[in-house]
């Protein structure tokens, strides 16, 4: 969509823009709306004789208000004279992803927020959904955060927010340009959803491709054999399987104690889950041992070949270490040893596919354990082709997920350039860049 410029323009001092039209009223939001910060939690108050439900940070999403199983917390006339919610509301996020927003429509008949949130409540008869439309450009755009208190945590104070300048058209062109918002928005998250969808089905498509490979091989015609487990099925009638500890060389834990005592400024790269992907190690927010440490962590030394898989987040995540991560060390990750028996890539993909997962999860209710222990990689059950079939395997797989990856980066630029797009479209249009009337006017024609 091209952007149609509003005819009548005046400067003015505005962090989003510097010109708005020239009937427009750029002021703070203090001078418009009332912005009451919400109760303060009190752990001593959760039960008495004037329970209320209330709404936390979480509770809050862009533009949706959860509203199910809420907390409840005991508020006397005055909290409630002082906190109650009622339609029109705007409540915005002071701390987390500072900003988010969302209208409160009514949907209980009583509710109260808590010190999490900036309750707005428009004072001159100002449109709610322009107001968030507002609200929700300068958060996107990252006024808030830069405004923010500079501590560890970023927060936005009630000053901070009564202080923005916001841009104020006439009630009926903020109505107009809401209900444009709601209109074009709508179109974009669908093809937003339409990308998400995609990447879920290139996602689910890798998982088959995976657990083909490393259950039937690449031949179709292959003559099949059942197999006493029921994980796997039938596999190929020259194929084995084994369990782990039976072809790795070697199955260990790295550094679990205090592993922070180790830690230097440069030094030896220590893997931790976070830099472990699925067959993929990234170097981000590497931490580093220190040499004079290396006989006392030779046990989780790593060498080329090894697999590294995470313990707990996402158990069973594996990469294969590569020849530039030969000698570093890594914090609670299980290591299996390279082995003659194996292939080290071939092997990553088994540990990495749903049939392996399915054993992980066994004994646990469906849900993924919380820990991938030592005990439970050696017993993992493995598919055992003959070894240059297995490095047939992971180099058809290779290049597979070569092309998967490919697609999948093409769908999140996609997705990055409609979110940018539709920012870029709120903030144009609550500041009058757009003369929104007649977009509406010639879309309509």
């Amino acid at each position: 969509m091209s952007f149609r410029k509003h005819p009548h323009y005046k400067c003015t001092r505005l962090s989003m823009t510097e010109e708005v039209p020239s009937h427009w009223t750029v002021t703070k939001l203090a001078h418009r709306a009332e912005v009451q910060l919400g109760k303060m939690l009190d752990a001593a108050r959760i039960s008495g004789h004037h329970l209320r439900p209330y709404l936390r940070n979480v509770d809050v999403q862009w533009d949706r208000i959860k509203v199910t199983d809420l907390p409840m917390m005991d508020f006397d006339e005055d909290d409630r004279q002082k906190f109650a919610l009622r339609p029109g509301d705007l409540l915005v996020c002071e701390g987390g992803e500072i900003g988010r927003v969302a209208v409160w429509d009514g949907e209980l008949q009583e509710c109260y927020y808590q010190k999490a949130l900036h309750r707005v409540r428009p004072k001159r008869g100002d449109d709610p959904r322009f107001l968030y439309w507002s609200i929700t450009a300068a958060a996107k755009t990252g006024v808030f955060s830069e405004r923010a208190n500079q501590t560890t945590i970023e927060h936005l104070p009630a000053e901070k927010l009564r202080a923005h300048l916001f841009c104020f058209p006439p009630q009926a062109e903020q109505r107009t340009i809401a209900n444009f918002l709601d209109r074009e928005t709508t179109k974009i998250d669908a093809l937003i959803t339409k990308q998400e969808e995609l990447v879920e089905r290139i996602k689910e498509k890798r998982n088959v491709e995976i657990d083909t490979a490393v259950t039937k091989g690449l031949n179709p015609v292959t003559p099949r054999k059942k197999t006493e487990t029921t994980w796997f099925g039938e596999i190929p009638v020259h194929w084995n399987i084994k369990r782990l500890k039976h072809v790795a060389s070697g199955i260990t834990v790295g550094i679990v104690v205090t592993p922070s005592k180790y830690y230097v400024e440069a030094g030896i790269p220590a893997l931790r889950s976070l830099n472990v992907l699925a067959m993929n190690v990234s170097r981000e927010n590497l931490v580093f041992v220190g040499e004079e440490f290396s006989e006392v962590l030779a046990k989780s030394t790593l060498r080329a070949g090894d697999l590294v898989s995470v313990r707990t987040g996402q158990p069973g995540t594996t990469a294969v270490i590569g020849s530039d991560l030969d000698g570093a060390n890594c914090i609670d990750l299980i290591i299996t040893r390279r082995s003659k028996l194996f292939h080290s890539q071939y092997l990553a993909y088994v540990m990495n596919s749903d049939l392996a997962r399915a054993q992980y999860t066994a004994g646990s209710e469906g849900a993924i354990q919380q820990h991938f222990n030592v005990e439970t990689a050696s017993n993992l059950i493995v598919p055992y082709p003959p070894l240059e079939e297995q490095a047939a395997i992971a180099e058809h797989l290779d290049g597979l997920m070569s092309r998967f990856d490919q697609l999948t980066n093409c769908c999140l630029e996609a997705i990055d350039r409609l979110r940018e797009h539709r920012t870029a479209l709120i903030t144009a249009a609550v500041t009058g860049q757009i003369d929104v009337a007649r977009q509406m006017a010639e879309a309509a024609e």
